[in-house]
């Protein structure tokens, strides 16, 4: 595919400029999006993303915005494609001719490839200019900010959510018996000739037709032939390099006990549930999923931190995301979030998040970067009836007094932070020992090494200022429940980690679009916007 022309396309005629017939309003969405957005991107902000020589492509603005649509509206990519043909708001807000006929939806499928940066077909090179898959998002946003809607960015909230995974979860059965097919079905298609060997043979007609999962036997007995079907295969295909038998080594390594004699290995039984890895194999179809829990729901797929805008008045838009694993926690996340915040939002100041990203440490990070950690700070966990607030530490003389004037009699420093005891006498003399603790050898109290920044957090949290500035946190609940009901975000639309994480890039992509949309004023008549020459 050739590169696209660095000035505009054109096109004959444009719906946007000669659809008279009426029935759609003047300030309808066609109009504004068609004016906010598809009139203004270049196509040369794509070039990148091509290689020189063969036809000239369907311009990549017109792809591109039929991709925001597509997540707007839910649509397939054979859906989408026969939108532009159907739907007379989408060839307005796309500035389709009347002669529009289409394309082959497999377009789509490849323009996605080269966002992700993926070469679109086998041997070719890949992308050079992808952004890192963030070449739309970057587009977008500086649509919003040559319309003015991003004056003042100082201000970020953050929140995270999760991204369902195209993998369904399987049993241990299943998991062996997929396993064993995609490795006899890749390896038939890479050398037919093994469908001589009567062994290969008889796993083919075994494990080769795709069946329904969930309705096989699931006792031991079942799965330790599977193991041991498994086995022989990797036998068979010892000596071809190939992605499902990776898959299957792994499959066979967390679920059967394998004994090896004479350069031989076989599968003796099946490995206990107490003995397999935490993190095993979700799906053979994905074999980069992992599975985390949300709120004690297990889920597989990755986790999404969106950093949206945080102004009282006018729309906020997302300036920056991050996806992560699904067990890595908000705060050890957060230095890859104050990172993507500095680098979205160079002049960000404040940054509202919820207590999940709290920490004493990454408020002091957060601090050394020239940014303001809002966040409730952590709460005193001690189970004694007298906080550690009412003790006062003497850091400089390593000393520390009690309530009742008693002076503490060991002090401990350690990596992290220092410990201090008291007198188990005094302890026990003390007339409201039974307040303070329960302890035979007298009250402790465990310090951080940043115990007095969280102090003067704790202070600040109360404060009116605080609670008003933290409520500005809470719309981006609003933002995270527009992105799963309105733009499909819960479940991806794509397999593997990339494609996660385009999923993700293209449903924030969308909302940021629409929001500019719908805060764009009313225009009179938008101009036509030039489209490609060739349609091939």
């Amino acid at each position: 595919m050739g590169l696209p022309k660095q000035k505009l396309q054109k096109f004959l005629f444009n719906a946007a400029e000669y659809d008279d017939m009426g029935g759609i309003p003047a300030d309808h969405w066609c109009y504004r999006f068609w004016t906010c957005v598809t009139k203004l991107i270049d196509d040369s902000r794509f070039a990148g993303l091509y290689h020189p020589g063969g036809a000239r492509p369907i311009s990549p603005g017109l792809i591109v915005c039929i991709m925001i649509l597509q997540y707007k509206f839910g649509y397939s990519d054979r859906g989408a494609v026969e939108a532009t043909i159907m739907r007379r708001d989408w060839r307005i807000a796309l500035g389709i001719g009347f002669g529009w006929v289409g394309f082959e939806p497999s377009v789509l499928s490849d323009m996605r490839k080269r966002l992700q940066g993926l070469p679109v077909r086998e041997g070719q090179k890949p992308p050079t200019d992808a952004e890192g898959g963030l070449l739309l998002f970057n587009i977008v946003l500086d649509l919003i900010r040559e319309a003015g809607l991003l004056e003042d960015s100082s201000r970020l909230r953050v929140d995270a959510t999760h991204i369902l995974a195209q993998a369904a979860r399987l049993n241990r059965a299943d998991v062996v018996s997929e396993s064993t097919r995609l490795l006899v079905r890749e390896a038939a298609k890479r050398r037919p000739e093994l469908l001589e060997n009567p062994q290969f043979s008889s796993l083919s007609e075994q494990y080769g037709e795709e069946r329904w999962v969930g309705t096989g036997d699931g006792s031991d007995e079942a799965l330790l032939k599977l193991g041991k079907d498994a086995q022989l295969l990797l036998d068979l295909c010892s000596e071809m390099d190939l992605a499902a038998k990776d898959t299957l080594v792994r499959v066979v390594e967390e679920n059967f006990i394998r004994e090896t004699a004479d350069d031989a290995t076989t599968v003796a039984g099946v490995l206990p549930a107490d003995q397999r890895p935490k993190q095993p194999l979700v799906s053979p179809h994905e074999p980069d999923v992992e599975t985390g829990k949300k709120r004690n729901t297990p889920f597989s797929g990755d986790k999404l931190h969106v950093l949206e805008t945080a102004n009282r008045l006018g729309p906020n838009f997302v300036l920056g995301l991050a996806v992560t694993g699904p067990r890595v926690d908000d705060i050890s996340a957060f230095p890859l979030v104050l990172a993507e915040a500095r680098k979205a939002c160079p002049t960000v100041s404040q940054l509202l998040a919820d207590a999940g990203y709290s920490s004493t440490a990454n408020g002091v990070l957060a601090r050394k970067e020239g940014v303001d950690l809002i966040a409730p700070p952590r709460g005193n966990s001690s189970r004694n009836g007298i906080p550690r607030d009412a003790f006062i530490v003497d850091l400089v003389n390593q000393v520390a007094t009690c309530p009742e004037g008693k002076t503490s009699s060991v002090w401990s420093d350690r990596d992290d932070g220092v410990s201090i005891r008291f007198k188990a006498a005094d302890c026990n003399a003390c007339q409201r020992r039974a307040e303070c603790t329960k302890s035979q050898q007298g009250r402790s109290l465990s310090l951080t090494e940043h115990h007095e920044q969280l102090e003067r957090d704790r202070q600040r949290a109360e404060t009116p200022e605080f609670k008003d500035l933290y409520r500005l946190r809470a719309p981006v609940e609003g933002t995270f429940s527009q992105l799963a009901n309105g733009y499909g975000l819960r479940r991806s639309r794509y397999k593997g980690r990339s494609g996660r994480h385009l999923h993700s890039v293209l449903a924030v992509t969308a909302l940021n679009a629409w929001r500019l949309v719908e805060a764009a004023p009313t225009v009179a008549k938008p101009q036509p916007r030039p489209h490609s020459e060739s349609l091939t």
